[in-house]
């Protein structure tokens, strides 16, 4: 069972089933604690007798150029492995949320093929990297990004060969950290190899960051305004997160890290609760954030569908 008895007793009141009713995992949903809206849309999404290829998310005035399927909503499932589709779709909704006050700044998913030996460049062109990372966001002008009010600059990050495994990467401006999230370890691993050289994730942050460091820079010089601090100052840091029960989830986390995370594990909203309830809690609390992923990108204000969506799915 995904639930035990003792695990969010409250999950086993009777629910009104969606009209939808057709995935395998309907039991798992209605279980949850998501709310009647978020059941709908989730049983409506992952609906295995609907067209695959229906298109569910997109901006169709092409003020963004991120879309998902239904196939790829079928990623948000329990056990299953996340899409990059859907990671990057979740970034595009993190950034447009902020267009008035950019604040945490989210760059698309970075891959280890294209980063682990990326040999050094110039800060110009280093710069010009960044920006066109930034270039499927047609509503954001990164020129008009106020510098002082950043406190976070992000990313989904995916190591391994081939890529297995979801991460992050944060500088953050608030506390002058570099910082390494990662849900398989929950925090406190080394970045350097026993031989002191330093590790895949290390390697990747590293050039990731040489582009975030010139974007910064550029940012400032633009806008006129002394920086008010050098990365050379910086720590690096792999603070304690929430960690993953099994090798499926860690995309999951990767997204709520980029959300929530504000340089604590106290950022994390309903986390500490579970751990009396150990895995179980833990497996139960999963469920409800695929549910709350799922039906957050469908509603959000970025997709063009969304009104459709809601209709066909309530």
């Amino acid at each position: 069972m995904l639930y035990s008895d003792n695990t969010y007793p409250e999950r086993r009141r009777a629910v009104k089933k969606s009209k939808y009713l057709a995935s395998p995992n309907d039991d798992a949903v209605h279980k949850s604690a998501a709310t009647e809206l978020q059941k709908k849309l989730s049983t409506y999404a992952w609906n295995p007798e609907l067209d695959e290829d229906h298109i569910m998310y997109c901006s169709d005035n092409k003020a963004h150029l991120y879309s998902l399927q239904r196939a790829d909503f079928w990623t948000l499932q329990k056990d299953e492995w996340v899409s990059c589709f859907v990671i990057n779709s979740w970034v595009n909704c993190l950034n447009w949320n902020q267009q008035d006050n950019m604040t945490r700044l989210v760059t698309p998913l970075v891959n280890y093929f294209d980063m682990e030996r990326m040999p050094p460049v110039t800060k110009s062109i280093a710069h010009w990297r960044f920006v066109d990372r930034l270039k499927n966001f047609k509503y954001m002008d990164w020129k008009a990004i106020d510098p002082t009010k950043l406190e976070y600059i992000m990313t989904p990050a995916i190591a391994g060969n081939p890529g297995s495994h979801y991460v992050c990467f944060v500088v953050n401006f608030k506390s002058h950290k570099f910082e390494f999230l990662n849900s398989l370890t929950g925090g406190g691993e080394k970045l350097q190899l026993p031989n002191g050289e330093p590790s895949l994730y290390k390697q990747m942050f590293d050039v990731w960051l040489n582009e975030v460091e010139a974007f910064v820079t550029e940012l400032y010089k633009l806008w006129k305004i002394k920086m008010p601090f050098q990365f050379t100052t910086f720590n690096w840091d792999t603070p304690k997160v929430p960690t993953q029960v099994d090798s499926d989830n860690c995309g999951v986390f990767c997204m709520k890290f980029l959300d929530e995370w504000g340089g604590e594990m106290q950022s994390f909203k309903g986390w500490s609760k579970l751990r009396k309830h150990g895995d179980n809690g833990k497996i139960a609390k999963i469920m409800d954030l695929r549910i709350d992923l799922c039906s957050s990108i469908l509603t959000n204000s970025s997709n063009s569908r969304k009104e459709q969506v809601l209709k066909d799915a309530t």
